[in-house]
């Protein structure tokens, strides 16, 4: 699994992470299809925020295993604790590799070094 905590309006970092996570999925050995999370970091943000962060940001489609976490303050605050980040909206521009018994195996910040990040996921993946 792949966590990730972004704005869909965010301008800076995010579409940079986000086609770095594009370009990860594409790089992955064939049978290897990671969930990746991302979760909002701003509350209230809506679906139509994320379809327009995809097609003002992205060349390539996303696949069906990557999902957004979107909702009011209190419920992504709740998120947030639970994954160890203040109440304050997390740090963002980072993606978490967590193996199958839900450990953070390791975080790689914004730009990614997409092949560090493919063997990362494939390793944890045959664990």
């Amino acid at each position: 699994m792949l966590l990730a905590f972004m704005d869909p309006l965010c301008v800076n970092l995010c579409p940079v992470l986000g086609r770095d996570l594009v370009a990860v999925e594409q790089a992955l050995p064939k049978g290897i299809n990671p969930v990746l999370l991302i979760v909002s970091v701003m509350p209230d943000r809506s679906p139509a925020d994320v379809t327009q962060f995809i097609s003002t940001n992205l060349t390539a489609k996303w696949a069906p295993g990557w999902h957004w976490l979107l909702g009011p303050d209190a419920t992504l605050k709740i998120t947030w604790l639970k994954w160890g980040e203040p109440l304050e909206p997390p740090k963002t521009n980072y993606v978490d590799v967590i193996d199958p018994q839900g450990y953070v195996r390791v975080i790689y910040p914004a730009p990614l070094f997409v092949s560090d990040v493919v063997h990362a996921v494939t390793v944890v993946s045959h664990e």
